[in-house]
Formats: C-alpha cells, sequence, structure tokens
C-alpha cells in the first residue's frame, strides 16, 4: 500500500472535479447546449472508486476496516438526502401524475428503496426514451450501480486480506476491469440499455478509480500538469461532442473515464503536503468547490423538477424555465447538505450506529410501503375524477389469438375463408388489426396480418449499416416473414398485401427529435428492395403514409386537461401536410422505381371540417392513444379507405 493512500487526505481538487460532473449532467437535462452531459455519471463512478476504495484498503491495513462501519458510513452518507427526494417526489407525484405514470413512480421507489433501480430502467425503458424521461427517479440508476459495487467489492477485499493475497489485490482489480469493459463493449450490441443500466458493463468504471489507489504519484512536474490538462480536454471532449445518438458506455466512455482518473492521479501528493498546480489547481478554487460540495444534493434534486416538467407539456422547458429550476435545485441542495446531509455524516442526527440503521429502516419500510400500494393500486386512481382516470388508462386495442404459436400470423375475419389480403408492418400495423378484421367479417372474407413494434416490414436493411446481434435478429425476423409470405402465396393464394410502419423511425428528416432514434442508412433502397421481391411472387403491394403525428402523448394530455386545465392537443392538417413532405423523396423513388406500388393517405379519415386532426369523436371517445397509435375507435375511421382497396 503506497503511503499517499495510507495517509488519505481531502483534496478540494476532487470536489471541483464533482462540481464539472454535476454541472454537465445538470445543463445536458435542462438543454442547455451541453449535449454528452450524461458522461459526468462516469467521472462520478471513477471518483467514488478511487475514495472509497482507498478508504477500504486503508483500514484494512490498519486493521480496523468493519463492514458495519462501512455501511452505515454509507447510509449516513447516501440515504437522508436521497429519502427526503423519494418522498417529495411521491408527495408532488399525488398532485401532478396521472394513475400510470404515478404506479410508474411507485415501482421506481421500490426499485430505489432496494438499490435496484438500474434493473428497473433495464427492465422497462432506455435512459433516452420519452417516457423515462418524465420518471422523476430516473436518475436513481447510478445509485444502484455503486451501492451494488460496494456491496460485493468490500467483501471481496477481505477475503483477499483474510487470503492473505493482499499483493495481488491490484492485479485481481485490473483482471476484473477488462472483463467489464468487455461485456460493456459487447452488451452494445447485444443489449444496449444493460450495457447503459448494469452493473457488470459499468463496473470498470469505478474500477478505474479504484486502481488509482495502486498508482504511484508523478514527481515530474511538466509531467503532472500534461496529464491533468488532457484528463479535462477528454472530459470536455466529451461532455460538448458526445449526444444520445453515441453508443454509450463502451469504448465511448473511455475518453471520461481516463479523464478523471488522469486528473485525480495528477493531482497525488509527493510529499504529506498537498500542492496544488495546472487543472488541479484550477478546480480547488473557491467556486467550483462549492459546487462540488452540494454535488450530491443536486444531483438528487434537480431532474425531478425536469421530469414533471416534461410530463406535463410533453415538451422541455425553454431557457428560462429550465434556469429557475436549476437555481431552486442549488438552493435545495445549500438547505440539503446544511440540514440533512451534514447533520447525519456528523453524527449530530442518529448520533450512533443503532439509531441511523433504525431510521434509515423505518423510512425504507414506509417508502417500499407506499410504491408497493401505489403499484398495486395503479397509481390510485380514485383520487381523480373518474374522467381523468379513464382517459389516463387508455391503453388501446386488444389482440388476437394467434393460430399457430410456431407463426408470427394473426388470421382474422372468417375462418375457413381462403386468406387474400394481408397486413404487414410494425405496431402501426398491429393497431389496424381491429379494422382489418371488422371489414373481412363484413365481407366474408379472411385475412392475415403480422406486426412487431419497431421492427419495419422491409428485408435486409440493417445489415447497411452494422451485423450486430439485434440488427441481426430483426433481419432474421423479417426473412421468417417473407417465408410465410411465400407459403400464404401457394396455399391461399394471397393476392394483396399493404405495408405500414412508421415512416418518422426509418427515414431520416429534419423534424427528427432527440427521442426519436436516428435510423440506419439505406431503408429507400430496402423498401423498394422489399416492394419487387413482393411483387415478384404476384403480389399487389399497396403502403400506408404516415398517419398524422401528434407532439405529445394524446390520452395523458386530454386526461391532464380534464384534472389541470393544461392545453388539448392541436395538429393541423397543414402541419401534417408540411411532415409529409419530409418523405416526398423516398416517395417519388418508389414511384420512380415501383410504379403499380399503391400509397394510401388516411389523413381525410382523421381530419374534421375546420381542417384539424382530431383526437376524440364526437362522443369523447379518443382516437389515439399515445402520440402516433390510433385506438380500435381510430382505425375504425379508416375503414371507408381500406374497404375500397380491398373489396372494391
Amino acid at each position: 500500500m503506497l503511503d499517499h493512500t495510507a495517509k488519505f487526505m481531502y483534496r478540494a481538487d476532487i470536489d471541483g472535479l464533482r462540481a464539472i460532473a454535476v454541472l454537465g449532467v445538470v445543463l445536458f437535462h435542462a438543454d442547455l447546449g451541453v449535449t454528452g452531459g450524461f458522461v459526468g455519471v462516469d467521472v462520478f463512478f471513477v471518483i467514488s472508486g478511487y475514495l472509497i476504495t482507498s478508504l477500504i484498503l486503508r483500514d484494512l491495513h490498519a486493521g480496523k476496516f468493519s463492514l458495519i462501519e462501512f455501511w452505515e458510513r454509507r447510509a449516513r452518507r447516501i440515504f437522508p438526502a436521497l429519502a427526503v427526494v423519494v418522498v417529495a417526489c411521491l408527495i408532488a407525484g399525488w398532485f401532478l401524475l396521472l394513475p400510470f405514470a404515478y404506479q410508474t413512480v411507485g415501482q421506481s421507489v421500490v426499485a430505489v428503496t432496494v438499490f435496484a433501480s438500474n434493473i428497473q430502467f433495464w427492465r422497462t425503458s432506455g435512459y433516452f426514451d420519452p417516457l423515462a424521461e418524465e420518471n422523476p427517479l430516473l436518475h436513481t440508476w447510478s445509485l444502484s450501480v455503486e451501492e451494488q459495487f460496494y456491496l460485493i467489492v468490500p467483501l471481496v477485499l477481505c477475503l483477499l486480506f483474510y487470503l492473505r493475497c493482499q499483493m495481488r489485490i491490484g492485479i485481481i482489480l485490473c483482471v476484473g476491469l477488462i472483463i467489464s469493459f468487455v461485456v460493456s463493449v459487447y452488451s452494445i450490441e447485444m443489449d444496449p440499455d444493460a450495457a447503459f443500466y448494469l452493473l457488470p458493463s459499468r463496473a470498470w468504471e469505478i474500477g478505474a478509480g479504484s486502481l488509482l489507489v495502486f498508482a504511484r504519484p508523478v514527481s515530474n512536474e511538466p509531467i503532472r500538469r500534461l496529464m491533468g490538462w488532457i484528463g479535462l480536454c477528454c472530459i470536455m471532449y466529451a461532455l460538448f461532442y458526445y449526444s444520445p445518438d453515441t453508443l454509450f458506455p463502451g469504448v465511448a466512455a473511455i475518453l471520461p473515464v481516463i479523464g478523471a482518473a488522469a486528473i485525480i492521479w495528477s493531482g497525488f501528493p509527493i510529499d504529506s503536503k498537498i500542492t496544488y498546480s495546472g487543472v488541479n489547481k484550477l478546480l480547488s478554487n473557491k467556486g467550483l468547490v462549492a459546487i462540488g460540495l452540494i454535488s450530491y444534493s443536486l444531483y438528487l434534486w434537480h431532474w425531478p423538477f425536469f421530469a414533471f416538467h416534461r410530463y406535463l407539456f410533453s415538451e422541455s422547458p425553454g431557457v428560462p424555465v429550465a434556469l429557475t429550476y436549476i437555481v431552486i435545485s442549488v438552493l435545495l441542495s445549500v438547505l440539503s447538505l446544511l440540514y440533512i446531509e451534514r447533520p447525519f455524516r456528523e453524527r449530530k442526527w442518529a448520533y450512533n450506529r443503532r439509531r441511523i440503521f433504525l431510521y434509515t429502516g423505518l423510512v425504507s419500510l414506509f417508502t417500499l410501503c407506499a410504491g408497493i400500494a401505489l403499484w398495486q393500486t395503479r397509481g390510485m386512481p380514485s383520487r381523480l375524477p373518474s374522467i381523468v382516470a379513464d382517459y389516463d388508462m387508455v391503453k388501446g386495442d386488444e389482440t388476437f389469438a394467434v393460430q399457430d404459436p410456431s407463426k408470427r400470423l394473426v388470421w382474422l375475419g372468417e375462418s375457413g375463408k381462403s386468406c387474400k389480403v394481408m397486413m404487414w408492418g410494425d405496431s402501426h400495423a398491429g393497431v389496424l388489426k381491429f379494422m382489418l378484421h371488422d371489414i373481412c367479417v363484413r365481407h366474408g372474407a379472411s385475412a392475415v396480418a403480422v406486426s412487431k413494434g419497431g421492427v419495419a416490414p422491409v428485408l435486409g436493411w440493417c445489415r447497411v449499416q452494422s451485423d450486430g446481434p439485434i440488427f441481426n435478429e430483426k433481419n432474421e425476423y423479417a426473412e421468417s416473414v417473407f417465408r410465410e409470405i411465400q407459403e400464404l402465396v401457394e396455399k391461399e393464394g394471397l393476392e394483396h398485401i399493404v405495408l405500414a410502419f412508421r415512416w418518422g423511425y426509418y427515414v431520416d428528416t429534419l423534424h427528427r427529435t432527440g427521442n426519436i432514434p436516428r435510423p440506419v442508412q439505406g431503408f429507400p433502397d430496402a423498401l423498394i428492395f422489399t416492394i419487387k421481391q413482393l411483387e415478384g411472387l404476384g403480389l399487389k403491394v399497396s403502403i400506408l403514409l404516415e398517419v398524422p403525428i401528434f407532439e405529445m402523448h394524446v390520452a395523458k394530455a386530454v386526461a391532464l386537461h380534464y384534472w389541470h386545465g393544461l392545453p388539448l392537443p392541436h395538429l393541423s392538417s397543414k402541419q401534417h401536410a408540411q411532415r409529409l413532405k419530409n418523405y416526398l423523396p423516398v416517395v417519388q423513388k418508389i414511384r420512380d422505381e415501383t410504379p403499380n406500388v399503391n400509397l394510401i393517405d388516411v389523413t381525410h379519415c382523421l381530419t374534421s371540417e375546420n381542417g384539424e386532426v382530431r383526437f376524440m369523436d364526437q362522443n369523447g371517445v379518443l382516437l389515439y392513444r399515445d402520440e402516433h397509435h390510433l385506438t380500435k375507435t381510430g382505425s375504425m375511421l379508416l375503414k371507408p379507405v381500406f374497404e375500397k382497396i380491398f373489396f372494391n
């Protein structure tokens, strides 16, 4: 063990580094130009790994390490401020959130209480998904990663000391770091959400900080300064040049991790006295240190404001509002530091171990019970007027049973009739099943539908950019559907197929927002290739143009209108027509290369006489269940168009 860790001393520059990290995260969430601010979490991981591992090894070498004492310190450091924020979100949610969102918060509270937030968000959503951005507890995932790491590492280090393997700790940590990094890179292709949220793909970042414990101070002053500046440049590059489109963590996480590690390393004291120079001197200034001291509370407090805002208004706050939220968060963080964090850490409150564990247990039990209650009651809809709860609980249509479990086809209409028509696409095709079924029943015919969310009805387009497992899975799915289409042509005499999908997910346009993933290249060519393959089977091919898309979740907006008087959804036919112009180059390419294709525009079916796109019918029944998916009632409005196409 090196002397600089045995004589563990406070370093103001690390608080300054914390300030850089938390400011990056806050400004990213506020949409204030720091497009890669999410890497601030990675900087926090490195800092935490260095500090906590230093403390553990210092006490182990001194023969005074205690697991109970270690977890007591973690409880005093993490739990009080976190508990206050969680309770505040529960209270705010009671007055602001509709049942479905409040139920989701309840699930998050349960996950937070048992330090499994990262697992919950991995299972339910991605970090940059619109629904995730409306969850006021989304940011707690990083706390769960750290706590999971520090449930494991102290036990491992104690075991290694017990086995007298102290000299191999650095090697073992290095091996674990490499394995975790490989898992991170591999998971980016296999499961990006798992790579982002789960400990196995994030442990190497904390481990990089842990390994710093074994680094020797750099005595050459010019090299120390250079290390520090390079580290800061790495972090700044990631903060301003990364974006939600960056594959992360994986290889991209190397820059902020190396940057944070270099800054910490460059500030190692050469003797018993700490002297700052270069970047470390810059980071040790009083302003940054002050922000660093409130960084934990600021991290906790800022996000709920932005999440609740996005939930209520279906958009990010403007600059003045965002800055107001930040100022309020800073004030709350200062109060939290003075009256919550420090009193618990300095044992002014819960002055002994028994009391801190008792308080922690009681508050955890309360939040756990509250979360379970919200989960089981589906967000307590009884607290709202019935009309509000009814609109919020709109989930869309039911599903048809698949006749053959080995296949993906859903049979519609009259049984025993030969199948002449088919619908193929993503979830936009799935919501049209009831409409197609109704048409077939009326005409005594049979049809078949196949749909999978997020997977366009095209062959081979994913290979244009990547051969990763996720893309290969989509290709294999599309190819298997095509084989089933061939069977339908041969056995059922299939004649006509309609391709339906959300154009904006697969065709890159200027209208794209940060919430919509950027598609791979080559989609138009792949679509035309697919059309030609289908026409080669003797099929008539139709393509549904994109249905009108609102800028807000329709069901939620209507419910919030009746509850809080917030604006109703609005979309004019002119706005929709302007959006469709984004796809004109693709449409023209389709017409030029496959002139027999029928392009279906259903805008008029959903437009009122005054030129507004309707979101509910005259009986108050919703036509949309979110921004772009039709309800069963909405899909029925398209019947005249499809009836004419199929049975004219």
